[in-house]
């Protein structure tokens, strides 16, 4: 059966996504599975691979073009990062748990080209705590 997406799942690449020109096994013809429901494709290329949430105390402030408009020491946040290898992006929000996101809250994209971070966008400066949290996944950065 010809696949009419070119796109295959396979145990060699843990059933994620990917071209069957890319991986020996689904060439050889062992152990993949064709995909050729549209759907199904839409659902995998949207589904987060990795999702890491966890708690810190950070360093918060707000500016705009005058300067600092707000800051605040020692808030307790909540941290989100997802990240989907299918389509070399992620995502990333964080929000005070005091006030559950009322006070202070952020939200943004991330992009990859494989295991490197090369870009981002929706805040200013990708705080430390995100570029420490990826790092110690395995990521590389490069903004």
């Amino acid at each position: 059966m010809e696949c009419k997406f070119l796109l295959n799942t396979c145990s060699n690449l843990n059933n994620k996504l990917h071209s069957s020109f890319l991986c020996k096994e689904c060439i050889n013809g062992n152990n993949y599975e064709h995909i050729d429901n549209f759907k199904t494709i839409i659902k995998q290329l949207n589904k987060t691979e990795m999702e890491i949430n966890f708690k810190t105390k950070v360093y918060l402030s707000s500016s705009n073009s005058y300067g600092i408009v707000r800051e605040k020491e020692e808030v307790d946040i909540e941290v989100c990062i997802g990240v989907q290898e299918t389509t070399c992006s992620g995502y990333f929000e964080f929000y005070d748990i005091n006030s559950g996101g009322e006070e202070w809250y952020a939200e943004g994209s991330l992009e990859f080209s494989g295991m490197v971070l090369n870009g981002y966008d929706g805040i200013f400066e990708l705080p430390n705590f995100i570029i420490d949290k990826l790092k110690e996944l395995g990521y590389t950065i490069n903004l």
